[in-house]
C-alpha cells in the first residue's frame, strides 16, 4: 500500500486483534490511544515514516505479543514501562530507528 497519512483513529475497535499498517507512508506519532487496546496481540507500524518516542502507554496493550516498530525515525529510549509486556510480548523489532540509551533490563 501507500497510505500516506497519520495513522488512522481505531482505537473505537475494542476486538481488534491483529494490526498491520507496515510498508506504506504513515507520518506522526504512535498514538498513546494504542495501550487502551487491550485485545491487541499484533501490532506491525513498520517501514513507515513516524517520528517521536514509543508511547510508554503500550504497557497497558496486555495482550501484545508481536510489536513491530522498525524502520521509523522513532527517537529516545526505549521505555522502562515495556517491560510489563514481559508476560506477553515473544517478539519485539526496534531495529532502524535512531533510538538512544540503554537496552532495559528485561530485553537482556
Amino acid at each position: 500500500n501507500e497510505f500516506r497519512s497519520v495513522i488512522p483513529n481505531l482505537y473505537h475497535n475494542s476486538s481488534l486483534e491483529h494490526l498491520s499498517l507496515g510498508s506504506n507512508f504513515l507520518n506522526g506519532t504512535i498514538s498513546t490511544q494504542f495501550g487502551q487496546m487491550s485485545t491487541l496481540k499484533t501490532l506491525i507500524l513498520n517501514l513507515n515514516e513516524l517520528r517521536g518516542n514509543i508511547p510508554p502507554e503500550l504497557e497497558y496493550a496486555s495482550n501484545l505479543e508481536y510489536l513491530d516498530l522498525s524502520h521509523n525515525y522513532l527517537e529516545g529510549g526505549i521505555p522502562d514501562s515495556l517491560s510489563r509486556l514481559n508476560n506477553s510480548l515473544v517478539n519485539l523489532n526496534l531495529a532502524r530507528n535512531t533510538l538512544t540509551g540503554s537496552l532495559p533490563s528485561f530485553i537482556g
